[in-house]
């Protein structure tokens, strides 16, 4: 007689996503935004208090795929030097005013199984979120709040305990306060957001 499979014991899930990403709010010049297209991986490990109930630690990390404009950014300058016949040429000027973005969640959630045996499956993650913005130049602002995590989807029997599935997912935070690597406030106040769809191998 084949063991029917159950959603129980042990879990390990491995994610990868895609979609969208963007962090708006205001800074010293006025409204302050940036997007673009984002990429999303996340880890979670934990177990079950009764089948089809996952009790897990995330680590989750959101971003975008490249470097987008910083609308209402700082303004960087840079200044480089050519040599040419021997002569040393100095000229300044603006960056691209291109950055990259990146928000993390680290905490606890639950991934829920209404079926135990079956597929589908919704899940939420709470805890410490962070944002940060690199400019071209390497000049980061970074922020600390609360950050959150819903997703749900269907999973895949492979066979085992394993399975692969697709889900959509929602992770944001609230308005966050950036400051530079000395903790200096740069007026900034920026809430990120990432949604799309993920890829899920999960050993449960």
């Amino acid at each position: 007689m084949l063991r029917k499979h159950v959603h129980d014991g042990f879990y390990l899930g491995i994610v990868t996503g895609v979609g969208a990403f963007a962090a708006w709010g205001d800074g010293p010049f006025g409204s302050a935004s940036i997007s673009g297209l984002g990429m999303r991986s996340s880890l979670a490990v934990g177990g079950s208090p009764i089948p089809g109930l996952a009790v897990v630690v995330v680590a989750d990390s959101a971003g975008l795929a490249s470097p987008g404009t910083f609308n209402g950014g700082t303004q960087v300058v840079a200044t480089s030097k050519t040599v040419v016949n021997g002569q040393t040429t100095t000229s300044t000027g603006p960056l691209t005013g291109h950055s990259t973005a990146r928000m993390a969640l680290l905490g606890a959630g639950v991934d829920w199984y209404p079926e135990p045996a079956g597929g589908w499956h919704a899940g939420a993650a709470v805890g410490l979120g962070t944002l940060s913005v690199v400019d071209d130049a390497g000049n980061t602002m970074a922020g600390l709040s609360v950050g959150a995590s819903l997703f749900g989807g269907y999973q895949f029997w492979l066979g085992g305990s394993w399975s692969l599935g697709v889900s959509g997912f929602l992770t944001g935070a609230p308005s966050m306060k950036l400051s530079d690597s000395n903790q200096n406030d740069l007026g900034y106040r920026l809430m990120p957001l990432s949604g799309g769809i993920q890829s899920v191998l999960l050993y449960y």
